[in-house]
C-alpha cells in the first residue's frame, strides 16, 4: 500500500512538472500599433522641431511685374563622399515659377528663404538665403536682388553661429531689415557668452 501511494504521487509530480505554465496574457500578447488614428503634434514642438515646414517655397514679387512668383531651392547637382574629406558637395539653385526669372546657382549646401520685401526701393522683393555650411553649424546669410535681368548679392553676406538649434523663419526675418532707409543686418557678437545681437550697417555691393 505504502509503495503504491508513493507510485501514484510520483505520476501526479511528473505531470505537473511537465504542464506548461500559464502564460501571462499581457507581457505575452503583441503589441498593436493604431496607424488609422493620426498623432497630434503639440504647436510648440512643431513649431522648434519641424524645420521642414519652413521655407519649402516663397512667394513675392521679385522681378517687380506686379505679378506673384514662387521660389524655392533645388539640388541642381549630387556630388560624392565627404566634401570636408576631399569628396564633392552638392550643389543647390534658387528656381522660381517665372521661367523668365534665371535661376541662381547657390553652392553648397542645404538652404531656407526670407522674403525680405523691397529693400532698394526697386519695387521689387528681394530674397535671402539661409545656407547650412558643409561642416559645423554657422550658417551663412546673403541677400539676392534681381537688377537689370539678373541676380546679385545686395550686400555682403554674413555669418550666423546656430550652435546646432534651429532658428525659425520669424527669427531670420529680422536679421535684415531697412530703417530710415538705411539697410542693416542683426550680427552675432561672439565674444558675448549670450551670443547678443548686434546692429550693423549693412555693406552694399
Amino acid at each position: 500500500m505504502k509503495y503504491s501511494i508513493l507510485f501514484f504521487a510520483g505520476i501526479l509530480t511528473a505531470c505537473n512538472t511537465n504542464s506548461p505554465a500559464k502564460s501571462n496574457p499581457v507581457k505575452d500578447s503583441p503589441v498593436t500599433i493604431d496607424t488609422a488614428t493620426p498623432v497630434a503634434v503639440p504647436v510648440a514642438v512643431a513649431a522648434t522641431t519641424l524645420p521642414a515646414a519652413d521655407s519649402n517655397i516663397i512667394t513675392g514679387d521679385f522681378n517687380g511685374d506686379g505679378q506673384t512668383e514662387s521660389a524655392f531651392v533645388v539640388l541642381a547637382k549630387r556630388g560624392n563622399g565627404n566634401p570636408v574629406e576631399d569628396g564633392v558637395p552638392d550643389e543647390y539653385a534658387l528656381r522660381f515659377s517665372d521661367s523668365t526669372l534665371p535661376a541662381v546657382n547657390i553652392g553648397c549646401c542645404e538652404a531656407r528663404l526670407i522674403n525680405e520685401g523691397d529693400l532698394n526701393s526697386d519695387n521689387a522683393d528681394e530674397v535671402s538665403v539661409f545656407q547650412a555650411p558643409p561642416n559645423g553649424n554657422t550658417y551663412k546669410m546673403s541677400t539676392w536682388t534681381f537688377d537689370e535681368q539678373r541676380w546679385r548679392e545686395l550686400s555682403d553676406p554674413f555669418l550666423i553661429p546656430t550652435g546646432g538649434d534651429f532658428i525659425a523663419d520669424r527669427e531670420l526675418q529680422k536679421r535684415v531689415f531697412l530703417e530710415n532707409h538705411i539697410l542693416y543686418f542683426l550680427d552675432t557678437d561672439l565674444n558675448d557668452e549670450h551670443l547678443k545681437l548686434v546692429k550693423k550697417k549693412a555693406m552694399l555691393r
